[in-house]
């Protein structure tokens, strides 16, 4: 019955059950009895009793160990058992190492014996370790192995947990989309109410959180918070106030986060939770920097240095160090801004480091660093910078986050700009929004393309700055490196930007060489005046061409922005005022329309064979569709 109500993640009743078969089984002396209800019992785990769980555990081995020459079938099953048991209980106590090395003793073992329970528990405990060391296709292959078996033995709760997981680990990759997929999956076939779903529901409000749809990720974090007050599950409780914390920060509501971190701090100390303290103590300290409190922040490092001791936890070192060197940088002692460098560098090189600390070490690093260029004005300081991106860059690659990716290009192209290399910044830029669209971060590529916009309005300036040699601090101020500098380190959404329609100029179509084969002017003097429309043409032809071996995707011509396409042998240039993102929409819409459209393609097709123009008394449907598409 307990291991029944265990694997259907009903934690409290297997621990009560735990209990009563302990103390029968100690009046009775049947060892391996025993044994077994201490690993019931440490189920207490899983409501983040991490320690506690573990002193069941090496009670439950010691007594083992007694039936060494006991070789029963039954006894290594006990033995596999104990071995996974072991395994998550030193995740839960944060040795991650540790765990990963008796996980796999314990899927191996649960094979040599033939069985597939115990075996499918084993891999969705290793796929669960191995995404959070940031192996996210050795943990998707496993997991996947793990909702096949789960399916195979009709096992409900393991399919639904095998899909939660899975949605994580493609959460990890940044494929929101697949992430979202799987999270919905999961709670379709989790009935009850358990851990799994409370889990599934956290991660749906970071997936929002990561969108930046912080309302949509307010309501699952309350909802996850909500059902793990109710489960008693205290882990989950205390993350979910961290996490909400985390949201109010966002929206600048510093007093709520704050309120929300201390009260996740007070359940993670009175519960021994060093995960969730790490994290709230370590937002504690950032939120009191950034208004000047340095005492505050002092008080709450003295905790995270007191649990560092306590625990020997990873994750409350690392945040140690990470928090330390935030304190350093507000010093105004220059020394103290080495020592916060070097502390920083150190927790770089630590290859236990959790992906997101990774990032946040990397653009805290740059951050000070982007500060003494500022001040200097020494140019050697980007040769410090420039690797660090590139990490970023590589690591975001590898585990398929493609938010920290698109955000890293955000960060490259800047930093191009601030080197007054324009033409690089703008295919940076270029690749930054393809990113953010194609992984469904809307909002981000809206961003980006208004910051695209933004740099070819200031082109002259930047043009001027290069041949004035304009000192760095100005550089920076006009690059406006801070809002990618807080959303990478967690500190603000992105920002919603108002879109307008555009004002439409012209649309052509070209084929291969720049031959023209269909104008549309949406101007009336454009239409009027053939002279201007003929010197406009040529004009353009000579930018066109330019434009092309850039690899870009908008140019600035004239007072107009310029957007092409490219299917085929044809080139879609569309001209127009205001801006970008919604012309490009327009755009790739009706390019598509075009192409799926036979007759509009046969056409075009046709006219280009015969070098002949395209008129729209040849093909009405064509004009048709520009009214639908483009505004009016």
């Amino acid at each position: 019955m307990g291991k029944i109500f265990s694997s259907g993640h009903q934690y409290t009743k297997a621990i009560d059950i735990g209990e009563r078969a302990y103390l029968m089984s100690k009046k009775m002396g049947t060892t391996t009895e025993i044994i077994e209800s201490l690993l019931l019992k440490s189920c207490v785990g899983f409501l983040g009793k991490g320690n506690e769980a573990l002193s069941y555990i090496k009670k439950a081995e010691k007594l083992l160990n007694t039936l060494i020459s006991d070789e029963s079938l039954d006894t290594s099953r006990i033995r596999a058992q104990l071995l996974l048991s072991k395994a998550i209980t030193n995740f839960f106590v944060g040795d991650l190492g540790k765990a990963t090395v008796v996980i796999n003793k314990g899927i191996e073992m649960s094979k040599e014996i033939g069985n597939k329970l115990l075996t499918l528990i084993g891999l969705g405990y290793s796929g669960y370790i191995l995404m959070l060391q940031g192996d996210s296709d050795s943990a998707l292959e496993n997991m996947m192995k793990c909702l096949k078996g789960s399916e195979e033995l009709n096992n409900n709760y393991g399919i639904a947990a095998s899909l939660s997981i899975i949605g994580n680990i493609y959460y990890f990759k940044g494929d929101i989309n697949q992430a979202l997929d799987f999270c919905k999956r999961s709670l379709a076939t989790s009935s009850t109410i358990n851990r799994i779903k409370i889990d599934t529901v956290t991660l749906l409000g970071n997936i929002y959180r990561f969108k930046g749809e912080l309302n949509l990720a307010l309501k699952y974090f309350r909802q996850g918070l909500e059902l793990a007050e109710e489960l008693s599950i205290l882990d989950l409780v205390a993350l979910n106030l961290n996490y909400i914390g985390i949201i109010f920060q966002m929206r600048g509501d510093f007093n709520q986060a704050v309120e929300y971190f201390e009260r996740s701090k007070t359940i993670s100390e009175k519960n021994n939770l060093p995960f969730s303290n790490s994290l709230s103590l370590f937002y504690l300290i950032r939120i009191s920097l950034d208004f000047n409190q340095r005492e505050k922040a002092r008080m709450y490092l003295k905790d995270l240095k007191e649990l560092e001791n306590q625990t020997n936890y990873k994750l409350s070192s690392q945040s140690y160090m990470m928090a330390k060197a935030l304190l350093l940088r507000t010093s105004k002692r220059a020394i103290n801004h080495v020592e916060a460098q070097q502390m920083l560098k150190q927790v770089i090189d630590d290859e236990t480091l959790m992906f997101e600390y990774h990032i946040m070490v990397l653009i805290t690093l740059c951050d000070l660093l982007l500060e003494e260029l500022n001040m200097y004005n020494n140019p050697e300081i980007i040769e410090e910078i420039d690797p660090l991106i590139l990490r970023m860059l590589e690591i975001s690659e590898d585990q398929h986050s493609y938010l920290y990716l698109a955000e890293s290009k955000l960060l490259q192209a800047k930093l191009a700009l601030i080197q007054l290399k324009i033409e690089e910044a703008k295919l940076l830029f270029t690749q930054a929004q393809n990113l953010a669209e194609s992984y469904g971060f809307d909002l981000l590529a809206i961003r980006i393309s208004g910051e695209h916009d933004i740099l070819l309005e200031q082109i002259r300036i930047w043009d001027n700055m290069k041949e004035k040699n304009t000192p760095m601090s100005e550089r920076i101020k006009l690059a406006s490196l801070d809002s990618v500098l807080d959303r990478m380190q967690g500190k603000q959404a992105v920002e919603k930007s108002e879109l307008v329609d555009e004002q439409s100029t012209i649309l052509l179509i070209l084929g291969e060489g720049g031959v023209l084969l269909f104008s549309y002017p949406f101007s009336n003097e454009l239409k009027i005046d053939e002279v201007l429309f003929s010197s406009f043409l040529s004009a353009f032809s000579t930018f066109s061409n330019e434009f092309f071996m850039k690899g870009l995707d908008r140019a600035k011509f004239g007072e107009d922005m310029m957007l092409m396409e490219s299917k085929g042998s044809f080139s879609f240039c569309y001209l127009f005022k205001g801006q970008t993102y919604l012309a490009r929409q327009n755009l790739v819409k009706f390019v598509e329309e075009i192409q799926i459209n036979s007759l509009i393609w046969r056409s075009l097709e046709q006219h280009y064979r015969t070098s002949q123009v395209l008129e729209l008394k040849d093909n009405p449907l064509l004009e048709n569709l520009i009214i639908k598409i483009f505004p009016k």
